[in-house]
């Protein structure tokens, strides 16, 4: 039995976490916690723990429209955790 040779040797640079490549996601609802972690519930009742700039500046009530990317190697506070690019509080009615 031959092997053939590798192609190319092992990469030393810098790796991307399997999180980096996932596609970015919206959670649109309402603040439930703040504290050590923010907490929003969407309109499906789902929990998100929502990190980012911009996140420590809410407070229970606030509707919230978060777009960012999932991050499946940290743990959330109360759901999955979303690191934010933006955070808009909405109008409340």
């Amino acid at each position: 039995m031959t092997t053939d040779p590798p192609t190319a040797s092992p990469s030393a640079g810098a790796t991307t976490p399997p999180s980096e490549g996932l596609q970015k996601i919206r959670v649109v609802g309402e603040v439930v916690q703040t504290g050590d972690c923010v907490v929003v519930r969407d309109d499906n009742a789902t929990t998100w723990t929502i990190e980012g700039e911009g996140a420590d500046g809410l407070s229970p009530g606030d509707r919230v429209s978060v777009t960012g990317a999932p991050d499946l190697t940290a743990t959330g506070c109360g759901g999955p955790l979303v690191r934010a690019r933006t955070i808009s509080v909405l109008p409340s009615g």
